[in-house]
């Protein structure tokens, strides 16, 4: 039975080599209140324990990470962004549905999909599969795995293939894998390179009352211009050090970098994005366990980010701006086991991130000259640009858990918990026509659930009631009134 007083569902490794994914909603369709609403290529729309999200700040409500590093920094995420995460070649993939925010920070707000990819196969290995499809779908996928001596060495690569069944709608995916492990008697080092590739022609929405209907209306591509560019490159490593006492020492500094130009065909005017990142962070927790029934954990999360964003439609500029940003995250947890059949979960974070805003092109309501728009609703006057800020966001997120043994087999839970997101970048300063500043706030979520789970034999089963308030304020400045 889990020790977790919360819900964690976990798409292992036979289910993923059952379902055989072509896109990753295929196996999150397995997890009870997930639901991603499948786009075209490998693109989608987010829902876990929620509506489906769209919008600005949609993909920060959910947190998505590979090995527990998240896949974009916390302020500038994309709604897709789970498809530079390997799931292809993944172990098992791990969701949780409700805040995760004590203890993963801002973007767990509702849940936390993490990805974890294989480790080096003790006995060695290697192996390949060849998928092949209807509308020229075809895909490779190799591993290797070999030890030597107290060093373990991986690679994983996947090369995808796909026309689409729509006009003009393919793509063509590769993504790499590489690791390395050294295990001495009180220290373990992993590190992790991952590498993705996009190219992908994006197909547009079709419209009008029952058009799916229509078959060859249903089969076309309004925006045959329309695509999606993105590279992601991430790597990490992670030391475990045993100390005295059984407490232990984990550090894990990384780096991420990602680029990535599409075409917006779903706004007026189909502008052209070009955006990109480049992180630096480290993730440590320290584990202590003060008598057999207590354990507690103290963690120090950092991360600097420095990104950009530009948006053109024939030429004109409508955005050019950078932003870095810097986040600093204490955290600590306490599992506490009163007796044999009541355990208590107590967890608290601080996080504290500052955004640093510089725009490269005029301020205000103008075009990218300086002219003022006034009341024109068309090209670069569609939009506003701040001008240079620097914006700070302060958030604490509790968690409570209790978890009861009813018997061998059977457990039942309460899980009191507060989760959170600070604005996104484009947020605050990707402004609209008539605005001046963006004067928003985190975003939080409150969650309580009850849960009875058990299990008999090969069925296992969960019941949860649960229910959550958001919360977010703001004001926006305007430039003129309508």
């Amino acid at each position: 039975m889990s020790e977790l007083a919360g819900n964690v569902a976990v798409v292992e490794n036979n289910a993923l080599q059952l379902v055989g994914h072509v896109h990753v909603q295929e196996a999150l369709a397995r997890v009870p209140g997930a639901n991603l609403a499948r786009g075209n290529g490998q693109e989608y729309l987010p829902a876990l324990r929620s509506p489906v999200l769209t919008g600005a700040g949609a993909c920060g409500s959910m947190l998505s990470a590979m090995d527990g590093i998240p896949l974009r920094a916390a302020g500038f995420c994309n709604i897709n962004e789970l498809f530079d995460a390997h799931t292809e070649m993944a172990k098992r993939i791990e969701v949780v549905r409700g805040p995760g925010s004590a203890l993963f920070g801002s973007n767990a707000m509702h849940g936390v999909i993490n990805v974890i990819t294989p480790l080096v196969d003790a006995h060695g290995g290697r192996g390949f599969s060849l998928d092949t499809g209807s509308h020229g779908y075809s895909r490779l996928k190799v591993y290797g795995s070999r030890t030597q001596d107290q060093h373990g060495f991986r690679a994983d690569l996947s090369v995808v293939h796909d026309d689409g069944y729509r006009d003009d709608s393919g793509f063509d995916q590769q993504k790499l894998t590489l690791r390395h492990e050294y295990n001495d008697d009180a220290l373990e080092v992993t590190t992790a390179l991952a590498v993705t590739n996009l190219n992908q022609e994006t197909a547009g929405y079709i419209t009008g009352f029952e058009s799916y209907k229509d078959s060859d209306l249903r089969d076309s591509n309004r925006n045959p211009e329309a695509y999606r560019d993105t590279q992601s490159l991430r790597i990490s490593t992670q030391v475990n050090y045993l100390l005295r006492n059984g407490t232990r020492l984990t550090v894990t500094p990384y780096l991420r970098y990602t680029d990535m130009d599409f075409l917006q065909h779903f706004l007026p005017g189909d502008p052209l994005e070009k955006n990109g990142q480049k992180s630096i962070g480290v993730q440590s927790v320290y584990r202590v366990s003060l008598v057999d029934s207590v354990a507690l954990a103290f963690g120090l999360d950092f991360e600097y980010t420095d990104s950009f964003l530009k948006q053109s439609q024939d030429k004109v500029k409508h955005y050019d701006y950078q932003v870095d940003a810097l986040t600093i995250s204490p955290y600590m947890y306490a599992d506490w086991r009163l007796t044999d059949i009541l355990s208590v979960t107590l967890g608290l974070r601080y996080e504290v991130m500052d955004y640093d805003y510089s725009n490269r092109m005029q301020d205000g309501h103008t075009d990218e000259d300086g002219i003022p728009c006034g009341g024109s609703t068309f090209g670069s006057c569609r939009y506003s640009r701040p001008r240079d800020s620097g914006d700070s966001f302060t958030n604490l997120s509790p968690k409570l858990g209790l978890l009861y043994t009813l018997s061998e087999n059977q457990q039942v839970y309460l899980n009191l918990s507060q989760g959170f997101r600070t604005p996104q970048a484009t947020e605050l300063y990707r402004l609209q026509r008539g605005q001046l500043v963006a004067d928003l706030d985190s975003e939080e979520l409150l969650s309580a659930e009850l849960g009875y789970r058990g299990h008999q034999q090969k069925l296992a089963y969960e019941i949860i009631l649960y229910t959550m308030k958001s919360r977010m304020s703001y004001s926006v400045t305007q430039a003129f009134l309508m």
